[in-house]
């Protein structure tokens, strides 16, 4: 038997599908938007649904991508792809190898945490040197998880 509470939530879900797949809502806010759907029907208590958001994994994450967009806003990654792009004589082959050189080298001291501001670039870094967007450091990333 369904009861309201499994159709609810299956409602939820297929609405924040529609709202991921059609791409007019950023993601962070279909998330923050269905964990307050969830609370204000009381399918989820309070203490649960921010229970996550202490957890010092996330604040590190979410502090990492502002220091990433402040980077980028400033330029400082722009000079990198554009010493990236010198360095490898406009050939994609060695733009990707270079952007994954240095986030692999920037990670063994970092523990990790160059991955959000690594995958700025690259599409940036590619398209002078001729690769499309699908042979860029960060798709081969993607598609090796």
């Amino acid at each position: 038997m369904i009861t309201w509470q499994i159709g609810c939530v299956l409602a939820m879900a297929v609405a924040t599908l529609l709202l991921l797949v059609t791409n007019r809502v950023r993601f962070d806010a279909i998330g923050l938007l269905l964990m307050a759907a969830l609370v204000a029907t009381g399918i989820l208590p309070y203490d649960d649904a921010v229970a996550g958001l202490g957890n010092k994994a996330i604040l590190t994450i979410a502090g990492l991508y502002v220091v990433s967009e402040g980077l980028t806003r400033t330029g400082a990654l722009e000079f990198i792809a554009r010493a990236l792009l010198r360095a490898s004589l406009d050939r994609p082959r060695r733009v990707i190898l270079l952007t994954g050189a240095v986030a692999a080298l920037a990670s063994s001291f970092l523990n990790n945490t160059v991955r959000p501001i690594s995958w700025r670039r690259p599409l940036s870094t590619s398209r002078p040197a001729g690769a499309t967007p699908r042979r860029s450091p960060r798709s081969c990333c993607c598609a090796s998880r």
